[in-house]
């Protein structure tokens, strides 16, 4: 059998399997090689890097793909499946906003129960394995939140720094962090 057949054979085979044949037209679609398409005696398409009677060339459509610079290493997304603003926050994991709403600096807050109301803002919500961690005058509180709006207790009454971290469960990354904040807690004495 001449190799042309053999490889009429291979190609033919190829397409009758949806992925295969995907794979196989993509892969001639990033080489410079013309492909050649013709029909055999029993009407099927055959594909073919070689030109034969009747064949003709094949345009294989250019595939849409988007660059995200990562400085040596280039990775090529196709484009089609998501936005480029989705595609980035999920592949970088962006937190584009993260940024502590309350207490705001040198807020005074009287509570004689010691509870503190903490409010954050951050876009997109938080991924899986992914939480807030407090750092209340520089120590590191042992809880993690998920959620915007969340209460500390055991605030005693004084001048406090506070600032929140997003960090990664799974590799104790901190991802973003916002800046620290100067707040006084004030509550009635007990003497009186």
């Amino acid at each position: 059998m001449p190799l042309e057949s053999v490889d009429k054979l291979i190609i033919s085979t190829l397409l009758k399997r949806p992925f295969t044949g995907a794979f196989f037209l993509v892969f001639f679609a990033q080489s410079n090689a013309a492909v050649y398409q013709s029909t055999d005696s029993e009407g099927g398409q055959i594909f073919s890097d070689q030109s034969s009677n009747g064949a003709e060339v094949f345009v294989i459509p250019h595939t849409n793909s988007i660059n995200i610079d990562l400085g040596d290493k280039q990775k090529s997304i196709p484009s089609p499946l998501l936005s480029k603003d989705k595609l980035r926050d999920d592949f970088f994991e962006v937190y584009r906003e993260f940024q502590l709403i309350s207490p705001t600096q040198n807020e005074t807050i009287r509570n004689n129960a010691g509870l503190l109301t903490i409010k954050l803002t951050f876009t997109p919500k938080l991924k899986k394995y992914h939480v807030i961690k407090i750092l209340l005058d520089d120590q590191l509180l042992a809880k993690s939140w998920t959620q915007k709006e969340f209460i500390i207790s055991n605030i005693h009454r004084g001048t406090h720094s506070i600032s929140a971290r997003l960090v990664d469960m799974q590799s104790g990354n901190t991802l973003n962090s916002t800046s620290s904040s100067i707040f006084h807690f004030k509550q009635f004495s007990k003497n009186f």
